[in-house]
């Protein structure tokens, strides 16, 4: 609608066009080995196109603000490529725009999400915010230590009966599932039918964002079911430890 529209218009500015560096400018110059690869596809892609990545950027930006603006909403009546599973405290969007999957996690709206946001650790222990102490991650990625936001894990690992148990992967279902399998369910629907995914959220549903990004790339279970991911947040607080820094940014 019109005021989504102005929201993503005041958030962007004006679409000035961003110069991009042909392959003869300094942006190339003293690189690693370990960089070639990566560079020449930069290169192509520069030479071929200039424009592309202009483009993708803005068509990206305005699809995750949106689709952040959107999941805020109540009784949102879609259909296959534009619906929400709202059965847990933190509600998610699932938007299908041409190749893409934008999958968005609702911000803070409640007084649970409040808690969730001050539930930082447990000043008892650390193994609330060791994310393979949880069952639901301990023998699905390797141990790399990583800490992060307890109150974040939780709500990947809440456990609900989600009322779309018309759809095929959760016909039988008779227990509670988690919210981070039942969001991974839904983006391996998408197989075959989008060439990316792009998971986004404001405040708290960014850094949901961002946690299930890191879960998705480490998670070795169904690893021929995953689309290339992306993520974009909006406002998001810290989501891991300092100390799990380099590990994260390995992924």
């Amino acid at each position: 609608d019109e005021v989504n529209k102005e929201f993503v218009k005041e958030i962007l500015g004006p679409q000035e066009e961003i110069p991009v560096p042909s392959a003869t400018d300094e942006f190339f110059e003293d690189i690693d080995e370990e960089e070639e690869d990566t560079v020449q596809d930069l290169k192509y892609d520069i030479d071929t196109e200039p424009e592309i990545r202009n483009k993708d950027i803005s068509l990206l930006l305005n699809l995750t603000l949106e689709a952040s603006n959107e999941v805020y909403k109540d009784n949102i009546i879609g259909d296959e490529n534009f619906y929400t599973i709202s059965d847990y405290s933190v509600p998610v969007l699932f938007q299908k725009v041409e190749g893409n999957l934008i999958v968005a996690f609702r911000g803070t709206a409640s007084i649970s999400n409040i808690l969730t946001d001050l539930n930082t650790s447990n000043f008892l222990s650390n193994a609330e915010n060791e994310i393979n102490e949880y069952e639901l991650f301990k023998y699905r990625m390797e141990n790399r230590g990583v800490k992060a936001h307890s109150g974040f894990i939780k709500v990947l690992t809440e456990s609900r009966l989600p009322k779309r148990l018309t759809d095929a992967s959760y016909v039988g279902a008779r227990n509670a599932i988690p919210l981070y399998d039942v969001v991974r369910a839904e983006i391996d629907k998408f197989k075959g039918t989008v060439n990316s995914v792009v998971m986004t959220g404001h405040s708290l549903g960014g850094a949901i964002a961002t946690l299930f990004y890191y879960l998705y790339q480490t998670d070795y279970t169904n690893s021929d079911e995953k689309i290339s991911m992306r993520v974009i947040s909006y406002g998001s607080p810290r989501v891991f430890y300092t100390q799990s820094k380099d590990a994260v940014e390995s992924v």
